[in-house]
C-alpha cells in the first residue's frame, strides 16, 4: 500500500498506544516495518504482521493488496515469507464448515489452481463410513417417511483399529468421513473383527 494511503505512528509506551487506539483516528504500526524498510533500502507497503491498530479505511486498502492471512497479491515472496504466511492461518477455518460447504470450497481450490485434476481429490466425490464401532441394540427408529432404516449406538471398539490409520488417508484424498450411519454414504470399510455385517447390511437395506 503506498503510505500516502495512511497516516501511521510508530509506538513505544503502552499507554500512549492505547490512548491512540481507542481514538480510532490513527494507523499504529510495530517498529519492525522502520527495521524492514531499512534493510530493504525501500519503502514497504503495510501489511498485517505490521500493525497493531488498522483504522477502517485502511483495512479497505489493506484488503485490496493483501488476503486476511497477510500474503501479498502482487509483491514477489520468498520461503520465510511464505512460511510465516501459513504459520498465521487459521488452520480450523475449513474443518469447521459444515460438510457440503467445505466441499465446495476444496472443489473450487481444485478448481482454480489444479484444473479439477488434482491427485490429492482422487475421492473427493466420496463420503465413507468406517467401521469402527461395536453396533449396538438397535433403538426405535425416528418416525420419517419412506424411512425405515434402523438406528443403533455406536461403542468405541476395545481395540486399535486399523480403519484408524485410514481415516486421515482418505480425508487427506478428499473424501468425507463420517462419524455415524447416515444417507449418502457411497463406501463402507468394514472391520472384520467387530463382526457388525449384518447390521451394516440391514442399515443400507433399510
Amino acid at each position: 500500500m503506498c503510505v500516502f494511503f495512511l497516516l501511521f505512528l510508530l509506538y513505544a509506551e503502552k499507554l500512549k498506544v492505547a490512548n491512540l487506539i481507542k481514538e480510532g483516528m490513527w494507523d499504529v504500526v510495530r517498529p519492525q516495518w522502520v527495521i524492514d524498510c531499512t534493510s530493504s533500502s525501500r519503502l514497504l507497503s503495510f501489511a498485517p504482521k505490521y500493525m497493531v491498530f488498522t483504522t477502517g479505511g485502511s483495512q479497505k486498502k489493506l484488503a485490496e493488496i493483501v488476503d486476511p492471512d497477510g500474503d501479498s497479491y502482487f509483491e514477489n515472496v520468498d520461503e520465510d515469507f511464505l512460511r510465516e504466511v501459513v504459520n498465521r492461518i487459521n488452520d480450523t477455518v475449513v474443518d469447521t464448515l459444515p460438510p457440503a460447504k467445505r466441499r465446495r470450497v476444496i472443489e473450487e481450490v481444485d478448481r482454480r489452481y489444479f484444473g479439477g485434476n488434482s491427485p490429492l481429490e482422487a475421492l473427493r466425490p466420496h463420503t465413507f463410513y468406517l467401521d469402527r464401532y461395536i453396533l449396538g441394540v438397535q433403538v426405535p427408529a425416528p418416525k420419517t417417511a419412506g424411512s425405515e432404516r434402523p438406528v443403533y449406538t455406536y461403542t468405541p471398539a476395545p481395540h486399535d483399529s486399523r480403519l484408524d490409520l485410514l481415516d486421515p488417508l482418505v480425508r487427506f484424498y478428499g473424501g468425507i468421513v463420517m462419524p455415524r450411519l447416515a444417507p449418502g454414504i457411497t463406501h463402507v470399510v468394514v472391520d472384520d473383527v467387530l463382526r457388525n455385517h449384518d447390521k451394516l447390511t440391514a442399515y443400507f437395506e433399510g
